[in-house]
């Protein structure tokens, strides 16, 4: 059957994606790991599309959104990531510009803080590193519900 092995294959791609994923450990890589997290929810969400014909719509739905608020709750952590290094390019490329007192302020902030407390988008606030975690248990809990 086909469908079978097209399902096989997917299945093969994000076993391998979610092990190349679990392999870092390094907290220098802490915003690639954000990144690639975000991207592998996605492509999990696009499997839950594909198995739709042979699984429960309900099962589906839910873990669908499960995957999805997970990945949104790193969102806010990605796009200050992204801002900071932007806002850091412009201060490296253009140093004859003068930056606002207090964007000089929140990049120094970011720069000590590293990866700790930031703020979720309803305004709680958790260490990053425990989100990122958080959100992982969250893709593998999906990953695994998709194949009982």
């Amino acid at each position: 059957m086909r469908r079978v092995s097209n399902q096989q294959e997917c299945l093969d791609l994000w076993d391998t994606a979610s092990k190349d994923l679990l392999k870092w450990k390094n907290p220098e890589n802490f915003e690639e790991q954000i990144h690639d997290l975000r991207v592998l929810g996605k492509k999990l969400r696009a499997l839950f599309y594909f198995f739709k014909p042979v699984l429960d719509s309900r099962f589906l739905e839910k873990e669908k959104h499960r995957v999805k608020m997970a990945m949104s709750s790193l969102g806010s952590i990605r796009d200050s990531h992204v801002s900071l290094d932007i806002l850091r390019k412009i201060k490296t490329d253009y140093p004859q510009l003068e930056i606002p007192n207090k964007i000089n302020r929140l990049l120094e902030e970011q720069s000590l803080q590293g990866n700790q407390n930031q703020s979720f988008s309803n305004g709680d606030k958790m260490d990053a590193s425990k989100k990122l975690a958080l959100a992982m248990e969250v893709l593998l809990e999906a990953k695994e519900n998709l194949l009982s």
